[in-house]
């Protein structure tokens, strides 16, 4: 069995903090959930990183809520993205919700 250490190649900071990533391999691009938002990073065959933008909800929020990315991962060219439902008065979950995107755009689908 051929094995190869790992080597790092790049990295990113990100000012909202980086939690769980997810790779799309065919686009080159990562997704992050970093705070109350998921990054877009760009990642280049030299390993230089670089932001994409992030991604929207795609969805419109119940008044009186906020979504919370809480999970992210990506297949086939698609991203899902599970978001937390929360009453910004009270803090009460909410039901959750997950969106779909295209990995390439960041569209929401």
């Amino acid at each position: 069995m051929n094995v190869e250490p790992l080597q790092r190649i790049g990295s990113i900071t990100s000012t909202n903090g980086a939690e769980i990533t997810a790779f799309d391999a065919a686009s080159a691009r990562l997704f992050v959930v970093a705070g109350s938002t998921v990054e877009v990073q760009k990642i280049a065959s030299t390993g230089s990183i670089s932001a994409a933008g992030s991604l929207i909800t795609g969805f419109t929020l119940p008044a009186g809520t906020q979504a919370i990315p809480n999970s992210v991962a990506s297949k086939n060219g698609v991203v899902a993205v599970a978001y937390a439902i929360q009453n910004t008065t009270t803090n009460a979950q909410q039901p959750g919700r997950v969106s779909f995107y295209n990995a390439a755009t960041g569209a929401f689908i």
